[in-house]
């Protein structure tokens, strides 16, 4: 009976780890949108600008969901869940453009060779699916990091901060290195963006480990003060230079020390706020006090997804408006 009570509550934990972390990833997705269309909703832009955290944001979902098995199967995973299906998009993008070029609309397909097939596998497609870039990114990381873990393969706590301590200052070397001028060599830039998002792999693996069961008895006024009074106090000193774009080229940073922080508190703030509102809105219990009926968990994502897709259009129209 115990047991039964226990596999009972972790079920539970489960579910609301899963909502929490759908509605950390449909407001990331959201903001995403709401950047690339003129910024209409502007969701906290001016205490936690988008570009000082959700990219990070991202990269730490799925650290969060890494789960260590032995690295050869993990490796396979990757590349049949992100890297096939990016070159699939990769490839129909570039075949669309071939149709547009001889269309004579607009010219933008790209001759595949070694060199840029190259460059396909290590930093992005051609311009038609360049946003493909944090695909192929999360792919090296992904694996970079379960070869990294199979080589050390100690289990320890401290072990882990010593870790997440190490990587933070590679993170910051290769933002360093951005700054000057590295990461406009396709040599160094495949390279300089694994070592710059490892950290936030880690630090997801981290949270989930050690600190998501103190975030989330923490009080949601004290931590979510905290954040902002942080991101102010940023803000004040250095003005909007918070703000860095570690996009494809990694070429628009102002500070190497300021994205570990922004992004600290920009995920942290995010987390707790999407928290209280699975915890409070997101389940079965508010479902059941406004009689709606049970809901599966794969119906909200549908239902986050059409909500995202109406922000898009809105945005778009928006866009053309103006």
């Amino acid at each position: 009976m115990q047991k039964i009570i226990i596999k009972k509550k972790s079920e539970n934990i489960d579910r609301h780890r899963n909502v929490t972390f759908s509605c950390l990833e449909a407001i990331a997705i959201i903001m995403v949108i709401d950047d690339h269309t003129g910024r209409h909703i502007d969701i906290l832009s001016n205490v936690f600008p988008y570009n000082s955290f959700y990219m990070p944001l991202f990269v730490f979902i799925s650290g969060y969901f890494y789960k260590k098995t032995i690295y050869v199967k993990n490796i396979k995973s990757k590349i049949m869940h992100l890297f096939v299906p990016y070159m699939i998009c990769a490839l129909i993008g570039n075949a669309i453009a071939y149709l547009l070029d001889k269309c004579n609309i607009v010219h933008w397909y790209e001759n595949i060779n070694g060199k840029n097939l190259l460059q396909w596998i290590t930093i992005c497609p051609p311009s038609t699916t360049s946003a493909g870039w944090f695909a192929i990114m999360l792919v090296w990381v992904s694996i970079s990091y379960s070869i990294i873990q199979e080589i050390i393969n100690v289990k320890n706590k401290w072990f882990d901060y010593l870790e997440l301590l190490i990587l933070v200052g590679i993170g910051m070397s290769a933002v360093y290195f951005c700054m000057e001028g590295y990461s406009f060599n396709l040599k160094y830039l495949p390279w300089l963006r694994m070592l710059f998002y490892l950290q936030f792999y880690h630090f997801g693996i981290v949270f989930k480990k050690y600190w998501e069961i103190y975030i989330k008895k923490m009080s949601t006024c004290l931590l979510c003060g905290i954040c902002i009074f942080i991101n102010l106090l940023l803000i004040y000193f250095y003005g909007y230079d918070i703000n860095f774009s570690a996009s494809c080229w990694m070429a628009n940073f102002n500070s190497y020390y300021l994205p570990v922080i922004t992004s600290l508190t920009g995920i942290l703030f995010w987390y707790k706020i999407m928290h209280e509102f699975s915890e409070n809105w997101g389940g079965v219990d508010f479902q059941q006090s406004i009689f709606l009926p049970k809901i599966h968990f794969g119906l909200w994502r549908v239902i986050y997804f059409l909500l995202i897709s109406l922000v898009f259009i809105h945005g778009i129209k928006k866009y053309f408006k103006e």
